[in-house]
């Protein structure tokens, strides 16, 4: 009996253990973004509240966050039972291996709960149209590049987007193939995590409610019926989302009022909020406007995406009626996003990936038509799938082995990659860091310098500091550069804490946010640069002042 059913889901089990596998390389030894440290302190104060019945420090912020820092409290009690079991001790607090082998843990709770989302996709997609598409789909946007990035860090984007694609497709299977109310309530809890992982997820409480009537009104051409029908359906939908919201955020249980308050904050003001200055087309802007999200997609999106959406556009009129409303109904979703997210005076390349991943299945239907007509030109369907998955993925896998681990570095190649960019679109977190440790480890050794031992720091003696690396960074690059500059063994600071920072040999500015001033006592002494590309300027500080 138990075999059975795990045959029946066999190709979910693969779709699942595929996802992992290419999420495991690197990760947690990947990157630290500048919100992580926060989310850290969010995760530890929101499980202290969760072990100690203090539910209203489950309220940590106005995104809210609850899925991901459920996630990262599992894997916090998770990393230290492992860490007693085999070293008998607690972590310590000081302990920069430490640090990674926490983040590993709670990135790797993220991806395994991705995972099990990434394998229901697949399963209602296959339901939906066949197991072709489904396996076209799901690999065409669980490899963007993108995607890859956001899924691989403590943080929202990545949850969010998945719970609110799963949400999203789970209530189109129950409109369009099997009218069984446990797809409406799956479909409604999911949307519940969506919204409890990040405020724009809300998206989808009148989204499901258009769907509804949209299907049914395709359907029946009645527009009376298609509202009588959706009207008592999406009640249920909404009770079910209620009930989910209020059972998965602990502080609604005993702080509601509290909570929705914050909630309100993040919806209504946090949006409209000035200092959110950026790079884009070499300007520095607060809002970049209406056109932001769509440059956005053309910068960010992969080959595959562009070329896929642009065919599935000569292609619609041969699609089936089934694959047409499927088509329609998941562009309504990516577009009516990007139109919400384009009120805000708050834009950030990375809230787009929602509707990018949703576009991924509009071009997978291009390139599941191209399958079916290399099918007629094969003697079996099995070779015919085998060559297209081929032609299909080897360039995605090569894409990601270039860009590895430094997924974020991807720009399109259709408008210049790398290169111009970076100074389109401002990388909001460090890219080339890892080329970056090379150049300061070369240095390190080059200038005979030591690393800095147990007990010693920054403000220690002048005959230590002369034989330790210092490095100094703007603030917004030392939180995410720091950890990785301690491990080597060097110390590093923010240019702008002048008590500290000259202490330090080398100032490194990159490149699109270069603070250093004429007047600075600074020499030039090179670049660092990622894939060709000038990413990083290094400067000496000719004025080291080493003492006390």
């Amino acid at each position: 009996m138990f075999l059975n059913k795990i045959r029946k889901i066999k190709y979910e089990i693969y779709v699942f253990v595929l996802f992992v596998l290419t999420r495991l390389p690197s990760l947690g030894y990947d990157m630290f973004t500048t919100d992580e440290w926060k989310w850290k302190q969010r995760i530890y104060d929101f499980g202290t509240g969760v072990f100690t019945l203090d539910f209203a420090k489950t309220i940590q912020m106005y995104h809210p966050g609850v899925t991901l820092m459920w996630l990262g409290a599992i894997a916090v009690k998770f990393h230290n039972l492992a860490y007693r079991v085999f070293t008998g001790t607690n972590p310590q607090d000081n302990d920069i291996n430490a640090l990674f082998q926490l983040h590993f843990t709670q990135k790797l709770f993220i991806v395994l709960a991705l995972g099990i989302l990434i394998s229901f996709i697949f399963y209602i997609l296959r339901k939906v149209l066949n197991i072709k598409y489904a396996s076209i789909a799901v690999a065409l946007f669980a490899l963007e590049p993108l995607y890859v990035a956001l899924t691989r860090v403590v943080h929202l984007e990545g949850l969010q987007a998945t719970f609110m694609l799963a949400s999203f497709l789970t209530l189109y299977m129950y409109v369009s193939t099997e009218e069984r109310k446990k797809w409406l309530f799956i479909s409604s809890a999911l949307g519940a995590l969506a919204m409890l992982t990040k405020t724009s997820a809300l998206f989808i409480v009148p989204f499901a409610a258009l769907l509804l009537f949209g299907y049914r009104l395709w359907e029946t051409g009645s527009f009376a019926k298609a509202l009588k029908w959706a009207f008592s359906r999406y009640l249920l939908w909404l009770a079910t989302f209620i009930v989910a919201f209020v059972a998965f955020w602990p502080a609604m249980w005993t702080n509601a009022p509290q909570a929705l308050t914050v909630l309100q904050k993040g919806i209504v003001d946090v949006g409209i909020e000035g200092d959110h200055i950026q790079l884009f087309f070499g300007k520095w802007v607060e809002d970049p406007g209406p056109v932001f999200y769509w440059a956005v997609l053309v910068l960010r999106s992969s080959l595959y995406l562009i070329i896929g959406l642009l065919g599935s556009l000569v292609v619609f009129p041969k699609l089936d009626k089934r694959q047409k409303k499927f088509a329609t109904f998941t562009l309504l979703y990516a577009l009516f996003y990007i139109i919400e997210l384009s009120i805000p005076s708050k834009k950030l390349d990375r809230y787009i990936l929602p509707s990018l991943i949703a576009l991924s299945l509009v071009a997978s239907l291009f390139f599941e038509r191209m399958l079916h007509l290399l099918v007629g030109r094969f003697s079996k369907v099995s070779n015919a799938f085998a060559l297209f998955g081929i032609v299909l993925l080897i360039p995605a896998f090569t894409t990601l082995a270039v860009l590895h681990p430094d997924y974020f570095s991807y720009y399109s190649p259709l408008t210049g990659g790398l290169k111009n960019g970076i100074w389109m679109l401002e990388p909001k977190w460090v890219i080339g860091h890892f080329e970056l440790i090379k150049y300061l480890e070369a240095k390190k050794y080059e200038l005979s310098l030591q690393d800095f031992g147990p007990g010693e720091d920054i403000y220690d003696t002048a005959d230590v500091l002369q034989n330790r690396l210092v490095v100094a960074f703007p603030e917004k690059y030392y939180t995410q550069l720091h950890p990785f500059v301690r491990r080597m063994g060097a110390w590093a600071t923010i240019s702008s804490i002048d008590f500290d920072s000259r202490k330090a040999q080398f100032f490194i500015y990159p490149v699109w946010f270069d603070e250093s001033e004429p007047e600075d006592p600074f020499r030039f002494i090179g670049q660092v640069k990622l894939r060709g590309v000038p990413i990083y300027n290094v400067y000496e500080n000719t004025a080291r002042d080493i003492s006390k």
